[in-house]
């Protein structure tokens, strides 16, 4: 089993809460069950991050959020596939 925890994406973010604001996960119907060694995962980004809420126009962080995004999954990703 692969355990991702908070202090492991500290550099990649800014703060990391787990459960919070809400527990739990959304898993798309077509995967859940699909693989007895992943239960769930979850990423939640606050769109201030990122986005002008007023119009969904992106802010200039926006690529480097999703680069880090993106780094920390291929992180995981490659952890569970030695």
């Amino acid at each position: 089993m692969i355990v991702v925890s908070p202090a492991m994406l500290i550099d990649a973010v800014q703060s990391v809460d787990l459960n919070q604001p809400f527990a739990g996960a959304l898993v798309p119907g077509s995967r859940y069950g699909q693989d007895r060694r992943v239960n769930a995962v979850m990423v939640e980004i606050n769109r201030q991050l990122y986005l002008r809420e007023s119009d969904a126009t992106p802010l200039p962080p926006f690529a480097t959020v999703a680069e880090r995004v993106r780094n920390c999954c291929m992180a995981a990703i490659a952890a569970c596939n030695p």
